[in-house]
């Protein structure tokens, strides 16, 4: 029987390393997220130029258009249709995903090591 933690790591399975985006191009698209002027097309550019970011949100926007009659145009549509809040959790979940990337042990201790009392 597997035990928990391989459980949860086959659970929890990460895009390639060389797929994920980099902090530096993350950080401004969350800080546009917030910006209550923000241009949806202007945003969709830059996210259109990371293409894990753009295939997650379309991802996201495709499986609520799933079984009914819309269809998704483009990045800037699905930005619109999902909404912000989902696109920060979006750019959230891959931050998490490059840090554990980067440093893997911060997120997966090594199992094998024992507690010190």
């Amino acid at each position: 029987m597997a035990s928990p933690q391989r459980r949860l790591d086959e659970r929890h399975e990460l895009p390639a390393p060389f797929l994920l985006p980099s902090l530096k191009k993350l950080r401004p698209m969350m800080e546009m997220t917030h910006r209550e002027d923000l241009d949806f097309g202007e945003f969709a550019a830059v996210v259109e130029q990371e293409a894990e970011v753009a295939s997650r949100i379309l991802r996201e926007a495709r499986s609520i258009a799933a079984g009914r009659d819309y269809r998704v145009d483009g990045v800037q549509h699905a930005v619109a249709m999902i909404g912000m809040s989902r696109v920060r959790r979006i750019l959230e979940t891959l931050t998490e995903n490059v840090l554990e990337a980067e440093s893997p042990q911060l997120y997966r201790p090594d199992s094998s090591s024992e507690a010190v009392a």
